[in-house]
């Protein structure tokens, strides 16, 4: 039944504490409030490449523990979906379940993304199937229009949203075929929205990663878990939650990575580490993307400390530190 999930769950991962789920909750999808990595990406547009962070699992039970996490929030779309105890989703649910647990190779993480993406597309494919009654789709119809609420404007869902948001809202009784064709429909353009959002996380990704492999952290346990990790949460995200919850993760792991740069690398190293902050901002603003007030006013402040050439190494980390705290307008 739907309650052996979780326990079967838990098992396999010997009962440890589970590091999280994709699926965090934000408010909307604008930029106001994120830091620098979006900014940075949105002007150098790099093309990713996942080589380099599908390396063998150096931490396994954390990565597993993480991966159920990822598995348990697919479990909870599929009860809300009504479709949890459907056969070919148990199936494939159990399968996974083995498949985290015996997590600890570059191969075993790239199954596991891969069939995390393929169980949470099987749910929305059951969504039609399963929910048989007016009511019941008309209730697959308000989660779908709550959860991409705040991408209604995007221009690969918008039409297909406005439609499906109309049929909800009108006082007529639909039919069952209106709201199928209706929720089909929305499915229909979900494939290209997911696919180019996707891509966009993985090219901030790659961005990232060149980072941390110009200043030598890539081998450090806690940075490969990190890009495994990140690597799963992209594959299984699907709503524009998913999405934003992957961005504040980057901004998480920013502060880390320089806080490992600024403390271990040479004084050399960490002056072009803050040299490439401050371009990356010339950067952002160059392409059209404004800095808060008090942002502009401690960048101009920061380019001037950055002038003086005898820093040590407790002014670069403030240095970075303050130019880490700039938001965008």
């Amino acid at each position: 039944m739907v309650k052996n999930h979780v326990i079967n769950l838990n098992e396999a991962l010997m009962d440890d504490q589970a590091r999280g789920s994709a699926a965090e909750v934000l408010a909307d999808m604008n930029v106001t409030g994120h830091s620098l990595t979006k900014a940075a990406t949105d002007a150098k547009k790099q093309i990713a490449t996942r080589e380099g962070w599908t390396c063998t699992v150096l931490q396994p039970a954390e990565l597993r523990q993480f991966a159920g996490g990822l598995l348990r929030g697919v479990d909870d779309f599929a009860m809300r979906r009504q479709v949890a105890e459907n056969p070919e989703y148990l199936t494939l649910y159990h399968q996974l379940i083995t498949e985290v647990s015996a997590l600890g190779d570059e191969n075993s993480v790239d199954q596991v993304s891969s069939h995390l993406k393929q169980l949470r597309t099987l749910v929305e494919q059951l969504s039609l199937s399963q929910n048989v009654t007016a009511t019941q789709l008309r209730r697959v119809a308000a989660d779908i229009l709550a959860a991409f609420e705040p991408a209604k404007s995007d221009s690969l869902i918008a039409a297909q949203y406005n439609a499906l948001r109309a049929g909800y809202t009108t006082p007529r009784i639909l039919t069952i075929d209106e709201w199928r064709r209706l929720i089909k429909q929305f499915h229909d353009v979900l494939p290209q929205f997911k696919q180019e959002m996707r891509g966009y996380l993985f090219d901030v990704l790659a961005e990232l990663h060149d980072q941390v492999v110009h200043y030598d952290a890539e081998s450090l346990p806690e940075v490969v878990e990190f890009f495994q990790e990140i690597d799963m949460m992209i594959h299984t995200a699907a709503r524009p939650s998913d999405f934003i919850g992957v961005m504040a993760r980057f901004d998480d792991v920013e502060g880390v990575i320089a806080t490992m740069i600024t403390q271990d690398a040479s004084l050399e190293r960490i002056r072009e580490f803050t040299h490439n902050i401050l371009e990356s901002l010339d950067a952002a603003m160059s392409a059209g993307i404004a800095l808060t007030s008090s942002g502009q006013e401690t960048l101009a402040i920061c380019k001037n400390d950055f002038e003086q050439e005898d820093l040590d190494r407790a002014q670069y980390c403030n240095l970075v530190k303050r130019l880490q705290s700039i938001r965008l307008s």
